[in-house]
């Protein structure tokens, strides 16, 4: 059976509004590098308020513009590739075992876990250095699976949440 094709059984409970956000944030990640090579151009060729460092010119007009999106892309690139790709579910198949699809296609399987229910009791901060920004309380709802001290979040339908904890809770030891 295709690896994909396993995780197909339960995807359903997942809201992929909340995985379309992560891919919509890769998106405008990758202007905003496009845009950060364009400004690095324009600091070495433009004659607009230009100083001379050591022989190498350089324009102070696109400096700002350049530190914002030098600040930005390396921001995105830390949220995305280094929290949210190691925390976010977005497969999870489920018989005597558990087993997730991490955002980064990397699959765990868990054996002993304990289901985080309440939005309010999952500790964001154990999520990475910038946890409780990424996932913002009020972007989408989650639920909080946590096994061996690290939680994995899974992003839930409203109208299934009762459904996914039932079999979350069928399967947790």
């Amino acid at each position: 059976m295709n690896s994909d094709n396993l995780y197909k059984d339960h995807t359903s409970l997942i809201n992929d509004n909340a995985i379309k956000l992560i891919y919509r944030q890769m998106v405008v990640t990758l202007i905003f590098l496009l845009m950060l090579i364009a400004f690095v151009y324009a600091l070495f060729t433009s004659n607009a308020y230009t100083i001379l460092i050591f022989g190498v010119k350089f324009s102070l007009y696109y400096l700002p513009p350049f530190f914002l999106c030098l600040y930005f892309v390396i921001y995105s690139i830390y949220r995305i590739y280094y929290i949210v790709s190691g925390r976010l579910i977005k497969g999870i198949f489920i018989n005597e075992n558990i087993k997730l699809k991490l955002f980064n296609n990397k699959t765990i399987e868990l054996h002993n876990f304990k289901i985080i229910e309440s939005q309010k009791d999952i500790n964001y901060k154990n999520i990475g250095g910038l946890g409780d920004k990424v996932f913002d309380k009020y972007d989408y709802k989650y639920i909080g699976i946590k096994s061996n001290g690290v939680i994995y979040l899974l992003p839930y339908k409203e109208e299934f949440k009762d459904i996914t904890i039932k079999l979350l809770e069928s399967v947790s030891h």
